[in-house]
């Protein structure tokens, strides 16, 4: 009986949100009394409500005109006399008010979209994309299916045409309020989260239905990522794929068309943080050590021209082999610009590994989907960087 009772008063306030025209809906005493206290502390303890300020002005309660009054507050030794100050003849004077008459409590789109969040298990925290309109509550899994789930005042075009949502893989928007229409999987706010045992819960199996309702679009390309299993889509055809580091790399370089990767940041992305470390140490010592043999091949060549010129043939041979070493040792670190050539380092370790894994991926592609295959196979390069280079501009949604 109390559930009943609480998911009314759900609906009132979520029904007050949708109707705020500031974006912010205010609930006062007299809500106070209709909805009772007990219903009100479990909205608060929820987290749909919060304290607002004080009212600065309240209906006459004194004559039968109901007039908006302005509050005065008087300090006292008791504390403060909260009172209004009434012009009528038979109420002249002041009439005081109690303080629990000027208590009030307010709800925002940000305010429930924290509490939404905290239902679902969004692995981000809530941001705001329109002030008092649209909050992205971050991704979930719901049914086993990631899901981008974001949070809207009302449906208007301008939420709908957003760009986030746009571009968001597998988007729900939740909001209060009904929407006519709209071509994004969306769910009123009434039908998703009710009070069950005086506990707020989210109906997983409506935002199930609400998804499953909005088929994809005909040209979407989506790589998704499903525990141990990839889920890949391309020109309307879809495949699975058990998972391998090669579909992590190429989920990676998809959304940044034309943009070189280093094969050691998405080699390091699968390990830790280190490798960058390490690399970064070596580089130093790396040049640390072309010092040193610029050094010692101008100091081998100082002493063969005194050796020259001194006519001492066999210290001349000596030093000439040891040039020759120096110079040859030189230029295979370092080649002919000085920039340091890796042997087994970080990167070329990154670079070989990457690069298999990548080939690998292809091939189990091209296996179960030939036209993806094809595409991606001619579209990705791979070495010390990465880049995912199509003739053509091919979107893509990633789901990881």
């Amino acid at each position: 009986m109390f559930d009943r009772s609480l998911n009314q008063a759900l609906a009132y306030v979520l029904d007050g949100l949708a109707d705020a025209e500031a974006g912010v809906f205010v609930l006062d005493w007299a809500d106070s009394d209709t909805l009772g206290s007990e219903t009100l502390t479990a909205l608060i303890d929820a987290g749909i409500l919060q304290s607002h300020c004080s009212a600065a002005s309240i209906i006459c309660p004194g004559c039968e005109e109901a007039c908006p009054m302005p509050v005065e507050q008087r300090e006292i030794e008791q504390g403060h006399l909260s009172f209004i100050v009434c012009d009528q003849p038979q109420d002249l004077g002041r009439i005081s008010l109690d303080p629990r008459h000027l208590d009030q409590w307010r709800t925002d789109i940000e305010l429930v979209a924290s509490c939404i969040a905290k239902l679902i298990s969004t692995v981000t925290l809530p941001s705001v994309l329109i002030p008092n309109g649209l909050v992205r509550l971050g991704r979930t899994e719901i049914n086993g299916a990631d899901a981008a789930c974001f949070l809207a005042r009302d449906g208007s075009q301008a939420i709908f045409d957003h760009r986030a949502l746009r571009e968001a893989a597998n988007p729900l928007v939740l909001h209060p309020g009904r929407i006519e229409k709209a071509d994004i999987a969306h769910l009123d706010l009434a039908q998703t989260i009710s009070f069950k045992d005086g506990q707020l819960s989210f109906d997983v199996g409506a935002a199930a239905k609400a998804l499953s309702n909005v088929a994809p679009q005909a040209n979407e390309n989506i790589f998704r990522r499903q525990g141990q299993a990839w889920e890949v889509r391309f020109q309307g055809r879809s495949v699975n794929l058990r998972h391998t580091l090669g579909l992590g790399y190429i989920a990676e370089l998809l959304p940044r068309p034309r943009q070189p990767l280093a094969a050691l940041e998405l080699y390091a992305g699968t390990r830790t943080g280190g490798e960058i470390l390490i690399e970064r140490s070596m580089e130093a010592s790396d040049q640390r050590s072309r010092t040193t043999l610029l050094k010692a091949v101008k100091g081998t060549q100082a002493e063969l021209k005194r050796a020259r010129d001194g006519n001492a043939l066999g210290k001349v041979d000596m030093l000439e082999a040891r040039e020759k070493s120096l110079q040859a040792e030189l230029t295979r670190d370092f080649g002919k610009s000085g920039k340091v050539r890796r042997h087994g380092g970080p990167s070329e370790k990154a670079r070989q590994n990457v690069q298999k894994a990548i080939q690998a991926a292809l091939v189990a592609i091209g296996k179960v989907h030939a036209a993806l295959g094809f595409h991606l196979k001619a579209a990705i390069s791979t070495g010390t960087e990465c880049v995912y280079n199509p003739v053509q501009t091919t979107p893509w949604k990633i789901i990881l």
